[in-house]
């Protein structure tokens, strides 16, 4: 999904009763990485977000389990990040959420 949306779910089988709809209204807010390097040996990334919300970085060696590694207040649409202990690992993935 690229934009808010509700999405609504019902189920069906044959024989059976046909489930009540279940709904519930997705809100997408895009964070956008704009740059991402390294300086110093510490992986940086610059990112474009909402003002006023905050960002929590997390960092994954395998897509599945995620490791909170800092959490910004965004005071303008830019945020900041660096993950100093980046060059500890052969690969790292990484995801910022809107808390």
């Amino acid at each position: 999904m690229n934009s808010n949306a509700t999405v609504a779910a019902r189920a069906y089988e044959p024989g059976y009763d046909n489930s009540i709809a279940a709904s519930a209204l997705f809100l997408v807010q895009p964070v956008l990485f704009t740059s991402v390097g390294f300086s110093n040996g510490m992986f940086q990334m610059q990112l474009l977000g909402s003002a006023g919300s905050n960002y929590v970085l997390q960092a994954s060696t395998n897509l599945y389990n995620w490791t909170p590694l800092v959490t910004n207040a965004a005071a303008t649409n830019l945020l900041y990040f660096l993950d100093p202990h980046s060059s500890n690992y052969p690969s790292r993935f990484y995801r910022v959420l809107q808390q």
